[in-house]
């Protein structure tokens, strides 16, 4: 089982976020989780531009308990594929854009590589 950790659902004056505001995904680094400080920072930069924003917490990480015996790895993207595809469901109307961090990178790189439905706002760097 894979989180979605969803910043504040407003922006930084306090006003309810569009539905058809753009959404970052973040993806965290090994071993880390929607608590390391670069995700905070990269979700309260997005959010101070009218963005929402969510990290992706994988399996075991993040606080998450283990629900399979199925752990995450650099190798498996499908849980990313589930994330975008379940942010894609929420806001049909958002552009979604996503960051990597460290591993979360990898993970970006791949998937994009493996899959057509990537974020429009996908770099690769």
């Amino acid at each position: 089982t894979i989180a979605l950790d969803w910043w504040r659902a407003s922006d930084h004056r306090g006003q309810t976020v569009p539905e058809d505001a753009p959404v970052v995904l973040v993806l965290h680094g090994l071993a880390g989780g929607s608590s390391e400080g670069y995700c905070k920072w990269m979700c309260e930069a997005a959010s101070s531009q009218g963005w929402r924003a969510v990290v992706v917490n994988y399996r075991g990480c993040g606080g998450l308990e283990l629900t399979s015996p199925k752990t995450y790895n650099a190798a498996f993207v499908d849980d990313i594929r589930i994330a975008v595809e379940t942010i894609s469901s929420l806001f049909p109307k958002a552009p979604l854009a996503a960051v990597g961090y460290s591993l979360g990178s990898m993970l970006l790189t791949k998937y994009c590589a493996v899959y057509d439905n990537r974020p429009e706002g996908s770099k690769l760097v």
